[in-house]
């Protein structure tokens, strides 16, 4: 007779016998195993400890994210491709390498006569333009003298400096759609444009908005029976033209919107987008009015229909100040001045919260889409029809040539164009289809991956396919994919990001609206940067702790599983084989 004692890699096994073990450690005389009543003493693995020290590293990696950005950004020097300073415009042609402008401007040509060797940049965002320049990317920028005097408010440490004289002029209008359904539709907005200038109404408004720094819309007589629901669309980050005072979108371009919309006895849908999309949603119908600050342009005037003029805009010319460049890093009232005006100030938080909320909705519900799609497509893939073959192939070539972000734009301006489809609904089909690709992929591999033989041997036991799927195919599938899939589920999470193209504030939309209405780069950068990171890193814990249950494990007397699974923990701190003592008894 054998009798063995059941004790193996430092684990008890599930029917040990304690005198046996009483004898093992007498014979053996182990240093770190007398203590006999370790061999007792049951302590069970602390999941919640072990979630509270994930916690804990996740807060810790956040905060040296967060204090590493700060130095970089407190420790960064500003270099300036030249030194010598420019103080006009016929310098541009000179001392200018790089020149940027916001892609609305259209400048191209005359900057082609004055700096014909610059290489031309689009910086839509003001701050980004602004660090570009003070870094030295950019030698200059231009941008209306509104905008700059905004800037240069603004600039504490005097970096910046703007030349005397004006770049450009531009006639400001209101963009509008030919295909309106309303009675009269341009020519009525011409007639009420024209008695807003005659009656003091534009300069009441500028007055109200640009000079005295107005925050709030006043109050206007809304239509009893609106005929129809006017649909404008606005930059939203451009202080004091449209931008989010709280989670409010205020400003010139958005009370000129509803003054319109309300002498037209129409109600108003209120929009933001990028002005490339504002165009391309205007000319398509899926806006009925542009009021953006748009500026009158010969190449806008070929494909765009506009107001009369209600406004004229001085461009001018933005650059460094060389004697400044070396100016002092960031200071804690700075960074403390930085963090109220970007989140506290006005609840701009609140904007930050709702981006959020919209980024989890694209990613749940996009994700699920592209689910249900990848079933389907695994299924016409592994059906025997050639036609269902055929469309899953389609299928896959267009969407894996095309970026997503075309596809976006494709689906909210020409096939839901004419609807009134939201963006956040295109959204999630449009993340579904593209993601729909991928997901069916590792569906049909990792199905396809498991060995036929045992498919075959289910069979042969008497297993369906419903059960042989179940029970041999989907466990095995789900093992070899689990990881591929989070991070398919993290690379849709980030895509989302884009869909500040579609009119729908996002978690990064929301941080560049308040980037430009409070002209600080730092804090929604670094907060919308630490939200995507704590998502990720909570997918991917999720992920390995998914692995780890569906990972195989051999279980059995002396095994570790068995051990883990009865409680016991380990008796010792070496990690090396117990020898088994084995007694043989005749």
């Amino acid at each position: 007779m054998t009798g063995v004692m059941g004790i193996g890699r430092h684990r008890l096994s599930d029917k040990i016998d304690p005198a046996a073990a009483i004898i093992w450690a007498f014979t053996f005389n182990h240093k770190e195993y007398t203590m006999i009543g370790h061999i007792h003493r049951k302590r069970k693995v602390e999941k919640n400890d072990i979630r509270k020290s994930r916690t804990r590293g996740i807060l810790l990696i956040c905060a040296v994210m967060l204090g590493l950005m700060m130095l970089m950004t407190a420790c960064s020097q500003k270099q300036s491709s030249s030194d010598e300073q420019i103080r006009s415009i016929e310098e541009l042609a000179e001392k200018a390498d790089t020149v940027a402008q916001p892609s609305d401007f259209n400048l191209d040509s005359e900057l082609e006569k004055i700096c014909p060797d610059a290489e031309l940049e689009f910086i839509d965002n003001y701050q980004m333009g602004t660090i570009a320049l003070e870094n030295g990317q950019i030698d200059a920028y231009i941008i209306g003298k509104l905008e700059i005097s905004l800037l240069l408010k603004a600039d504490d440490d005097d970096s910046l400096v703007e030349l005397d004289e004006d770049f450009a002029v531009f006639e400001c209008a209101l963009g509008l759609c030919s295909s309106t359904p309303v009675r009269n539709y341009e020519s009525r907005v011409n007639e009420i444009i024209t008695g807003f200038i005659e009656d003091g109404t534009i300069e009441e408004m500028k007055e109200r908005w640009i000079i005295n720094g107005c925050d709030e819309l006043p109050t206007l007589s809304v239509p009893v029976d609106p005929e129809y629901t006017l649909k404008v669309v606005t930059y939203g980050a451009t202080k004091p033209y449209s931008y989010y005072e709280g989670s409010e979108l205020v400003g010139f371009d958005v009370e000129l919107a509803y003054r319109v919309a309300y002498a037209l006895n129409c109600d108003i849908e209120l929009y933001t987008a990028e002005y490339p999309s504002m165009y391309l949603g205007t000319s398509t119908g899926k806006y009925d009015m542009i009021s953006a600050n748009l500026y009158v342009t010969g190449e806008r005037t070929e494909n765009m229909t506009f107001s009369v003029p209600y406004d004229t805009a001085r461009i001018g010319v933005l650059v460094r100040n060389e004697e400044k460049q070396n100016s002092s890093a960031f200071t804690f009232d700075d960074i403390k001045n930085s963090f109220y005006k970007s989140l506290v100030e006005n609840d701009r938080w609140q904007m930050i919260l709702s981006g959020f909320g919209v980024t989890l909705i694209l990613t749940v519900f996009g994700f699920l889409l592209a689910n249900i799609i990848g079933i389907l497509y695994c299924a016409a893939m592994l059906s025997r029809s050639r036609v269902l073959h055929g469309i899953a192939g389609v299928y896959s070539r267009i969407m894996q040539g095309m970026p997503i972000v075309v596809v976006l734009l494709i689906l909210f301006y020409v096939v839901f164009g004419n609807t009134d489809v939201s963006g956040i609904i295109v959204s999630i089909i449009g993340f579904g289809l593209n993601g729909g690709v991928s997901a069916g992929q590792l569906f049909y591999n990792g199905v396809t991956g498991v060995d036929k033989g045992q498919k075959e041997a289910a069979y042969a036991l008497g297993f369906s396919k419903f059960q042989t799927f179940c029970g041999i195919t989907f466990p095995q599938a789900a093992r070899r994919s689990v990881t591929v899939y989070f991070s398919n589920l993290i690379a849709l999470m980030k895509g989302t990001s884009i869909v500040g193209y579609v009119a729908v504030v996002d978690l990064t939309r929301a941080g560049n609206l308040i980037q430009n209405s409070t002209y600080e780069a730092f804090f929604p950068l670094i907060v919308v940067a630490v939200i995507y990171f704590i998502l990720a890193t909570a997918l991917i814990c999720l992920a390995n702790s998914i692995n780890k249950k569906l990972a195989p494990k051999r279980v059995g007397p002396g095994t570790d599983a068995a051990a883990k699974k009865r409680g016991w923990s380990r008796w010792g701190s070496d990690k090396k084989s117990v020898p088994v003592k084995t007694t043989e008894k005749n």
